[in-house]
């Protein structure tokens, strides 16, 4: 019989359900950036806007505060100029007799230098320094009659004011911030007087005065003139556009009294803060380029754009290895799917092999045994050799054997296959127990083994198929048979279930008196093909499929087969049949039956 499991198909990958399912941990995963993106951009708005927010506080804050430094000083250098002016005016008449020593005295009496260090300086109507003889001071040429202040004020008439840019003094060389007046007309020589102050009285208070970004500090004229600028000093004496315009607008104010009011003006470029002097034509500012401002900003948002550029490539790879993970997990599905296809179809293949070799095997199996039995028992005339009646029951008892095993593969393949079927018709426990027993009776006989039936007045009818419930006790019975030494005692007990069983459920046993089962060993008796090792269980022969049989088709039924043991001591079999598989009760056709095998008879 040449048997070839049928071809199976390559199993077809269903299309869309994987796809689906990662087109959905995509769009998941972009989710996912489009969140981390937009809080980043959120994070770098806020950023943005408490950068520039911080930036306008401080320049606020700063142009205050030199605001005050300034007009306290223009208030003591106009102040030295007004003293000085009417001073050579006093003491020019004909009764002036005063010296410069004096003149100096009379400043530092009523103007305070210690916090303003201003500086005096005069001029001729040549445009030459002059030296005062009483002041104890060289008398040195110093041409100073090309300065704006000289040509300025040259025409105009005394008591007249010149704010001067941002000048190195030729006298003691330093970086001086000049006003200048027309002196009235004296006997001294005096045509223009100078006070002048050091840039770095202002210049050592602007350093850490703006900290959000590198700043420009200064004073303007209020025709557009930059006095003082730091740190930008070539801005000084030019008009800068931005900052000019600003200072010219402001002018028309510069006849006001009272506090003037800041300004700050933002644009693409910069950040401006501006207050003019009250009363003064002079405009105070302060700025922060717009792009030192936006650098200090990203420099700010390195580490959250960071941050999100490794969460972003965290995703991607997380992205690309599900992706991968799935894609394998979906060629690894097809390959389980086809193998299981082919195990089916090799399943399939199983069962038409066991079905025509049920048929191929049992059907000269069954002839094997009859003619055996007809030979045996010379039912059609004597046979001239007697030793061919004893090699005849030996074939019968050869071929029974064999037509056993052949059933407990088949069984143990049925059920295995899943084609088991159980049945729902009432059996009668007490009548089958007993034509099981008698099945083995003649075999008890001839090892002189006694079978106690021990069965109660009202056991329940079982909802079986009867051949079930035969095959489940004859194996036990068999076995207990089987495993029990000559003279040795087999007791079967069945009782009401409610006396036995507060569930309700019908239990069976079978013991024996044979050699016993080390109790570690006993749940390998319920795997397939499996005997325990040993010269006296091995002699007895079969294949290992008796108890497992037992098992499934008892757990089919919903009960549960056990064993009791010690080695040495017998076995105990155990079956429980479920009250859901119980019927009506069924009364005992026979007394309490005692079967001595070495009485027995067929």
């Amino acid at each position: 019989m040449d048997l070839e499991p049928p071809e199976v198909e390559e199993p077809r990958r269903r299309p869309g359900k994987p796809d689906r399912l990662l087109l959905f941990f995509a769009v998941f995963s972009a989710a996912i950036l489009l969140g981390i993106w937009s809080a980043t951009a959120l994070v770098a708005m806020d950023r943005r806007e408490d950068t520039f927010h911080s930036a306008r506080l401080e320049i606020l804050g700063a142009q205050r505060l030199l605001r005050a430094q300034t007009a306290r000083t223009y208030e003591v250098m106009q102040s030295a100029l007004t003293i000085t002016n009417n001073w050579l005016k006093k003491n020019s008449g004909p009764a002036g007799t005063a010296g410069f020593a004096d003149l100096m005295e009379t400043i530092n009496q009523m103007v305070s230098f210690e916090d303003e260090p201003v500086a005096l300086r005069f001029v001729d109507n040549a445009g030459y320094l002059h030296r005062p003889a009483d002041l104890g001071e060289e008398n040195i040429s110093i041409y100073v009659g090309d300065r704006d202040y000289f040509k300025a004020l040259k025409d105009q008439p005394p008591g007249s004011i010149f704010l001067g840019p941002a000048v190195v003094s030729r006298d003691s060389g330093a970086e001086v911030l000049p006003v200048v007046m027309r002196a009235y007309p004296n006997r001294y020589g005096v045509g223009y007087i100078i006070a002048a102050v050091r840039t770095t009285a202002f210049r050592s208070s602007y350093d850490g005065l703006l900290i959000s970004a590198p700043s420009r500090i200064g004073f303007v004229r209020g025709d557009g003139t930059v006095l003082m600028a730091w740190p930008v000093n070539e801005w000084v004496g030019r008009q800068v556009p931005e900052i000019s315009d600003l200072a010219v607008s402001q002018a028309g104010n510069t006849r006001g009294r009272g506090n003037a009011t800041p300004g700050i003006v933002q644009n693409g470029k910069s950040l401006l803060a501006y207050i003019r002097l009250s009363g003064e034509p002079i405009m105070i500012f302060a700025l922060f380029d717009t792009a030192d401002l936006q650098r200090k900003w990203l420099l700010g948002m390195i580490w959250p754009f960071s941050l999100a550029v490794l969460t972003t490539l965290i995703v991607l790879a997380a992205t690309v290895w599900i992706g991968r993970l799935m894609r394998r997990n979906q060629a690894y599905s097809a390959e389980v799917a086809a193998a299981l296809v082919q195990a089916q179809a090799a399943n399939v293949a199983k069962q038409d092999f066991l079905a025509n070799m049920s048929h191929e095997l049992r059907t000269p199996l069954n002839a094997i045994i009859g003619f055996s039995e007809v030979i045996e028992k010379e039912m059609m005339g004597p046979v001239g050799t007697r030793a061919y009646r004893g090699y005849a029951a030996d074939i019968a008892k050869a071929g029974g054997h064999l037509l056993g095993i052949v059933r407990e593969i088949l069984d143990f393949a049925r059920i295995d296959a899943g084609t088991f079927r159980t049945g729902d018709h009432p059996v009668d426990v007490r009548r089958c127990l007993a034509q099981c027993t008698d099945l083995v009776r003649d075999i008890a006989a001839a090892k002189q083994i006694t079978i106690d039936l021990d069965l109660g007045d009202n056991l329940p009818a079982v909802l079986a198929d009867e051949t079930h419930l035969r095959q489940v006790f004859l194996n036990l019975i068999g076995n207990a048979v089987k495993f029990t030494p000559e003279g040795g005692v087999i007791s079967i007990h069945a009782s009401d279930p409610s006396d036995s069983s507060p569930a309700g459920a019908l239990v069976i046993s079978v013991a024996d008196s044979g050699i016993g089962i080390p109790r570690d060993k006993i749940d390998k008796l319920f795997q397939p093909f499996v005997q325990l090792a040993g010269s006296q269980s091995r002699s007895h022969g079969g294949l290992g499929l008796g108890l497992v049989n037992t098992k499934r088709i008892v757990e089919a039924y919903g009960g549960a087969v056990w064993l009791d043991s010690e080695l040495g001591a017998g076995a105990t079999a155990y079956v429980s049949i479920p009250k859901s598989r119980l019927g009506k009760a069924i009364s005992p056709e026979t007394p309490r039956d005692v079967v001595a095998a070495g009485t027995a008879s067929r």
